[in-house]
């Protein structure tokens, strides 16, 4: 991608989103979205650059003078923030759902959980050589 206007032709298409939805979001007149897309505005405006760079978490240089790396820095470190905050929540439901189905159990067969675990852990400690 050559130019500004391609750059953000794509990021647009790549969020699914149109002109009038991006100069809403980002309080910036259509007709200046449409000039930027067109490729009519040689140099945008710069405080719109950084907007628009902002609002779809790339470098502003990637997105003006195409150089550089695409992703900010900053969004892809919360980005694999949130990935290990979803695999910790993903962990804790499974661990919540294999209790939903190992209560019931126990009380069918009238036992506590602490009878379970005790009985566990005095099977473990038997299998560990000494």
């Amino acid at each position: 991608m050559k130019t500004f206007s391609e750059r953000l032709k794509f990021l647009m298409e790549e969020r699914k989103i149109n002109q009038q939805q991006l100069a809403e979001q980002n309080n910036i007149h259509p007709s200046t979205i449409a000039r930027y897309t067109k490729g009519v505005s040689k140099r945008p405006y710069i405080p719109h650059v950084r907007v628009l760079a902002k609002f779809f978490h790339v470098e502003f240089d990637w997105l003006y003078y195409g150089v550089g790396e695409r992703t900010d820095s900053q969004y892809s470190e919360f980005i694999r923030q949130l990935k290990m905050c979803e695999s910790a929540l993903d962990r804790y439901r499974n661990l919540v759902k294999d209790q939903e189905e190992f209560i019931p159990q126990l009380k069918k067969e009238n036992k506590s959980v602490k009878d379970v675990l005790d009985k566990a852990i005095s099977t473990k400690k038997r299998m560990v050589p000494k």
